[in-house]
């Protein structure tokens, strides 16, 4: 499982401990990460991380303004998960505030650690469509799918970088999906929600430009979804 990572520590020492610790866990398990680290927490990050692992005192400055901060950056992303890591740990209520994904103790490093990485792989898990093709296994993100359509025999799914194919009917992949944010629109197509910009009559429009006919007996309840959907958030 890959799993992106930006490490915040005024502390060099205290960043290079929580590598090892990321690289010792690596080694023995199925996740592969990919790190960023900093030290000064007046640079706010240029792209999106799975996990940011944060010291609350930085130098004087507070990780729960970085956390707010950074909150608002991604828009509350809920892909990505905020995670304190700290040798205070008696301002673990202090983070509830933010809905911190978890808490780890420095003095406790490994366990906290490894604990945390156990609960992102189960919620991750179910956000996650496993395919097989060409006797591999490929672990697709559901937030990644802009639509699903079938041909004769296969599903086909659309990512903004790649197609992928299975040999399924769309009725079975909705079945496996469990996800309510991505809507059959037809016997044929099912989109994702978060990657409609509008709807034209009986028509939705992508982000990306596309167009999709919502079938006749589909169009109040797909329309219904979407906007449950933004008064969710």
């Amino acid at each position: 499982m890959n799993v992106s990572l930006y490490l915040l520590d005024d502390m060099q020492s205290d960043l290079d401990q929580l590598i090892a610790c990321f690289k010792e866990i690596e080694l023995s398990s199925d996740f592969a990460f990919h790190i960023d680290a900093a030290t000064d927490p007046s640079v706010l990050p240029t792209k999106e991380y799975d996990l940011y692992i944060l010291d609350i005192d930085l130098n004087g400055q507070s990780g729960f303004d970085f956390a707010s901060r950074l909150i608002s950056l991604n828009h509350g992303d809920a892909k990505s998960k905020i995670i304190f890591c700290t040798s205070h740990s008696d301002l673990v209520f202090d983070s509830f505030n933010l809905d911190v994904f978890y808490f780890i103790r420095k003095e406790h490093l490994k366990t906290d650690l490894e604990n945390a990485l156990r609960k992102y792989e189960k919620e991750s898990s179910r956000m996650i469509y496993t395919l097989q093709f060409d006797g591999m296994t490929r672990y697709l993100p559901l937030n990644d799918i802009i639509y699903i359509d079938v041909s004769r025999n296969y599903t086909f799914f659309h990512t903004a970088e790649e197609e992928y194919q299975q040999r399924k009917s769309l009725k079975q992949v909705m079945e496996e999906l469990h996800c309510d944010f991505i809507v059959r629109i037809s016997n044929y197509t099912a989109i994702n929600l978060h990657f409609i910009d509008h709807f034209e009559n009986t028509s939705i429009i992508l982000t990306n430009g596309m167009v999709f006919a919502v079938a006749a007996d589909r169009v109040n309840e797909v329309k219904d979804l979407y906007m449950k959907g933004l008064l969710w958030g």
